[in-house]
């Protein structure tokens, strides 16, 4: 009898090409597919970029925040709600960024890097600067039933257009904190369940100040 030969063994050698490039999807460890295969997250095969995220107190984020990279190409981009910034395509180079705006001192100030075409992250903290304790926001977010909502955003706008953003908790509570407070200040409320009306503070000699929301139907 006639013997075929076995597909076994290029079926495999498929299967496995397969696996690997699922795995490289996914970030999951060379190891664990019993190879040699160089696997890394999707986020480190993007763009080449300058990227990273400026913060304060609590893990808030800041945004609206002028970001100056100076070097072979000078440019200029603003963090979005969640405090991030990024800059691709730019030449290889050594490059100084720096965070800048009114009433808020970052640290480190600036950060001068050697950008060599791939992915390079930097984070920034707001490091205080403010006379005296710092302001805070807080309060509670509810549903109109008066249930605590979770996972809302929670914005705080200065009067230089500068946000602090912070999710409220699993009860609904949020604590915006660490900053200078002169001026007036506008809370609004971000969700995708329910809308809320905006709340203006005048924060000048108020430390503490509280503003809760009651979701509308």
């Amino acid at each position: 009898m006639k013997r075929h030969k076995s597909i076994i063994p290029g079926a495999m050698v498929l299967f496995l090409s397969a696996f690997a490039i699922l795995g490289a999807r996914l970030g999951v460890a060379s190891e664990s597919l019993g190879g040699n295969f160089d696997l890394r997250p999707l986020s480190s095969v993007e763009s080449p970029a300058i990227s990273g995220r400026l913060s304060g107190d609590g893990a808030v984020s800041i945004g609206n925040v002028t970001v100056n990279i100076a070097g072979p190409e000078n440019v200029k981009v603003v963090s979005d709600p969640d405090g991030y910034f990024s800059v691709p395509q730019l030449p290889v180079g050594q490059y100084t960024v720096t965070p800048s705006a009114p009433s808020i001192q970052f640290s480190p100030a600036s950060q001068v890097v050697t950008f060599n075409g791939g992915q390079l992250w930097l984070d920034f903290f707001e490091s205080g600067g403010y006379i005296g304790s710092p302001f805070t926001v807080s309060g509670r977010i509810t549903t109109p039933s008066g249930i605590g909502l979770r996972s809302a955003k929670v914005v705080l706008v200065n009067s230089d257009g500068i946000t602090r953003a912070v999710p409220s908790s699993s009860m609904g509570y949020y604590n915006i904190y660490g900053f200078n407070g002169t001026g007036s200040h506008i809370v609004r409320v971000i969700s995708r369940r329910y809308r809320f009306e905006s709340k203006q503070l005048l924060l000048d000699g108020k430390y503490s100040n509280n503003a809760d929301f009651v979701g509308l139907e």
